[in-house]
């Protein structure tokens, strides 16, 4: 126990506040997610419909001589045998996406919007990062939706690689850079 102590005193203080605040946030979040929000199923199914509205939005543009539809289904997980609600998009009358809660970005804006709340910051300033981050999120979320659509329509082979691990990769480098701009003005 004294050597995590002395660990602690040796580690520089701006990093111990980054890190008491992250640990606080972290609690708050999964205690305010699990107890009130998961069981409203707020804000899960608002994220996913609007995600599944700009999806398409950006079809009906692509596509205007065709006819998408969305239709909310629910469900049971495979993996955690959960009950699920999806938002399957349909592009004349064949399903082309399906878009479930964890599609929805929920866990991208808390990651974003959390490491901002852990650097001192002015709050007028954090929360403009907030908001024009919290939009850009929604466009790169739907984007990649919009991407994974296109790649089903055409059929693509390497669907699952693309879906499971590019598109994650860049939805993780849009919120990475977001903080490197935020950290880069804040000074």
């Amino acid at each position: 126990m004294a050597s995590i102590k002395k660990t602690w005193v040796e580690i520089p203080t701006e990093v111990q506040t980054f890190l008491k605040r992250a640990l606080v946030i972290f609690i708050v979040w999964k205690l305010l997610y699990t107890f009130i929000l998961f069981p409203l199923n707020t804000p899960d199914t608002q994220l996913r419909n609007a995600t599944s509205w700009g999806t398409v939005q950006l079809l009906k543009w692509k596509f205007p001589q065709n006819t998408f539809l969305v239709e909310h289904r629910a469900g049971t997980d495979k993996l955690t045998r959960e009950e699920t609600t999806s938002d399957i998009i349909l592009k004349d009358n064949r399903k082309i996406i399906g878009i479930a809660d964890p599609c929805n970005g929920l866990e991208l804006y808390i990651l974003y919007i959390s490491f901002l709340f852990c650097f001192p910051a002015g709050i007028i300033k954090t929360l403009i990062y907030v908001l024009a981050g919290s939009v850009i999120i929604y466009v790169a979320n739907v984007l990649r939706c919009y991407f994974i659509a296109l790649m089903n329509i055409d059929r693509f082979n390497l669907i699952e690689v693309a879906h499971h691990y590019v598109f994650k990769l860049i939805m993780y480098a849009v919120i990475f850079a977001l903080w490197v701009l935020f950290l880069k003005l804040k000074k």
